[in-house]
C-alpha cells in the first residue's frame, strides 16, 4: 500500500483530489483501507481502480487477464479457469477501460526524437471479401495504426479504424501529438500517401493574410507553414514472390543532413527504416490472440478488440521488460545480476520500476479522470 499515491475522494474535504498532499495514511493493512487526516473519512484501497466493483478472488482475475495478454483466446481462457466466456469478457471490458485511462494519464508531454508509424491489419467477425449487403457497418477489415517512440520503444498511441484514409491518418497523428510535447520528431513510415497530408494538418500553422491583398479572388484556405523541425521519410519495399528484393528510401520533409544527425544522436541504426515498428507488430500478434492469423480467436465486436488493444499496450509499456532496453549495472547485485531490466515506460522516464499486472490494475486514477 502506497499512501503517497492516494487522494481523498470526499467532495467536501479541503484536500479533495490532491495527490501527494501528505493527508492520506494507512488505516488497516488487513482490510486494505486508507484514511484522510484532514476530514477523517476512510476509503478502500480499491476505490477508483479496476478492482473496485469486483468480488471474485483477485488472483483468479489476474490469472485470467494475464492469459489474455499472452495470446490465449477468450473461450480457451474460460475453459482453463472454469469460467463463463461472458465473465471473462466483462473483466476484459473493465481492464481495457482502466488500462486506456492509465495510459492517457501517464503518457503526456512526452519528448520524442524519432517515431515510427505503421498499420496492422486485422478483421472483425469476417473478412472484407466475405461481407454481405445486410451486414452491419462495424464488421470487416480493420486497421490498427501504431506509433512507437524509437529510443524507449514506448507505444505512444494506437488507433483503430475501418480504412487507411487521410482522415484516419490525421486523427491518428492528432492523438500522437496530444501525448507528446508538440515538438515535431523524425517520422518514418511505409509509402502510404495519407501520412503526407496528415502530417501537414497536424504539424503546420495557417499563414497570416497579407496586409494588402493583391488582384484576384482571395484564397478559400490559407497557405500552411510547415514546422521547420519536422522530418519525414518513407520506406518503399518492393517484393517478388513474397520476398523483399529492393528497398527505396524517400525523404519528403526535412533535409538529409538533419535526418542523419538525428539517426547518429539516437543510435538506432544508420539508415532510415521501419524495422522497429514492424517488429512491434509481430509482438502484438504474439501477445494478442485476437490478432493471430488463421484462427478462430479473432474479434466479433470492435469494442472488445479496442479493449484488448488498450490492455495489451499498457502491459507492454509498463509490465513487460524489453530485452533491448536492459542497461549494464555499475556493479553486479548480490545475486550476480550484471544488467538491469527495463520496460518502455522506464526508458521513457514515466516510472522508475517494473510494474506488475496487479499494480497496473490497482493504479488509482485522480477524480478528474472519472
Amino acid at each position: 500500500m502506497e499512501p503517497e499515491r492516494q487522494w481523498c475522494g470526499h467532495e467536501f474535504c479541503p484536500d479533495f483530489g490532491k495527490v501527494g498532499a501528505g493527508n492520506i495514511k494507512v488505516y488497516s493493512y488487513a482490510e486494505r483501507r486508507y484514511y484522510c487526516t484532514t476530514c477523517g473519512h476512510t476509503f478502500s484501497a480499491d476505490k477508483g481502480t479496476f478492482f473496485e466493483m469486483l468480488r471474485t478472488d483477485r488472483q483468479i482475475i489476474l490469472d485470467v487477464l494475464a492469459m489474455l495478454v499472452e495470446r490465449n483466446s477468450l473461450r480457451a481462457t474460460g475453459r482453463v479457469k472454469h469460467l463463463k466466456p461472458d465473465t471473462v469478457l466483462h473483466w476484459l471490458n473493465l481492464a481495457g477501460q482502466h488500462a486506456a485511462a492509465v495510459s492517457d494519464q501517464l503518457i503526456h508531454n512526452l519528448h520524442v526524437s524519432q517515431a515510427q508509424v505503421d498499420e496492422l491489419w486485422t478483421f472483425v467477425k469476417k473478412k472484407q471479401e466475405h461481407l454481405q449487403p445486410d451486414d452491419p457497418p462495424d464488421v470487416g477489415d480493420m486497421w490498427i495504426w501504431k506509433a512507437i517512440a524509437l529510443l524507449s520503444r514506448l507505444r505512444v498511441v494506437s488507433h483503430l479504424s475501418h480504412e487507411r484514409s487521410e482522415e484516419e491518418a490525421t486523427a491518428f497523428l492528432a492523438k500522437f501529438k496530444a501525448r507528446t510535447d508538440g515538438c515535431a520528431p523524425l517520422f518514418t513510415s511505409d509509402k502510404l500517401p495519407a501520412y503526407v497530408l496528415a502530417l501537414i494538418a497536424n504539424y503546420s500553422t495557417p499563414e497570416l493574410p497579407p496586409v494588402k491583398r493583391g488582384v484576384g479572388r482571395p484564397r478559400k484556405e490559407p497557405r500552411r507553414i510547415l514546422d521547420p523541425q519536422l522530418c519525414y521519410a518513407q520506406v518503399d519495399k518492393r517484393r517478388q514472390g513474397g520476398r523483399v528484393v529492393e528497398v527505396r528510401r524517400h525523404i519528403l520533409f526535412g533535409s538529409a543532413d538533419a535526418i542523419v544527425r538525428i539517426l547518429e544522436a539516437d543510435g538506432c541504426g544508420s539508415q532510415i527504416n521501419i524495422s522497429y515498428v514492424e517488429r512491434d507488430n509481430l509482438t502484438s500478434r504474439q501477445s494478442n490472440g485476437r490478432l493471430v492469423r488463421k484462427t478462430l480467436s479473432h474479434s466479433k465486436k470492435v469494442y472488445f478488440l479496442q479493449c484488448q488493444i488498450d490492455l495489451e499496450d499498457a502491459v507492454f509499456n509498463f509490465v513487460r521488460p524489453h530485452r533491448a532496453l536492459s542497461i549494464e549495472l555499475p556493479r553486479p547485485t548480490t545475486h550476480g545480476r550484471k544488467r538491469q531490466q527495463r520496460t518502455p515506460a522506464m526508458a521513457a522516464g514515466l516510472t522508475d520500476h517494473i510494474w506488475g499486472l496487479e499494480e497496473l490494475l490497482s493504479y488509482r486514477l485522480p477524480p478528474w479522470r472519472h
